[in-house]
């Protein structure tokens, strides 16, 4: 199991599963968190980017509706 962690923001897990339980190479186990923390860090930024095109497009809403009153 790999977490995913983004700084403080737990966004879920990685789990490898295979046919016979063993255990996986210390390398694999290397790589496989190296994943999870790239993956993190990309849906944190797809999570920021979503907040950011909000927040954008309030403004915008907001803008326009003052020119409209001017």
């Amino acid at each position: 199991v790999v977490p995913l962690v983004a700084g403080d923001e737990r966004l879920g897990l990685i789990t490898l599963d295979r046919t016979v339980c063993t255990t996986y190479d210390a390398a694999t186990v290397t790589l496989v968190e190296v994943y999870g923390q790239v993956l993190a860090i990309a849906l944190r930024s797809l999570r920021q980017r979503r907040a950011l095109e909000r927040l954008r497009a309030q403004h915008h809403d907001h803008a326009r509706a003052l020119e409209e009153r001017l």
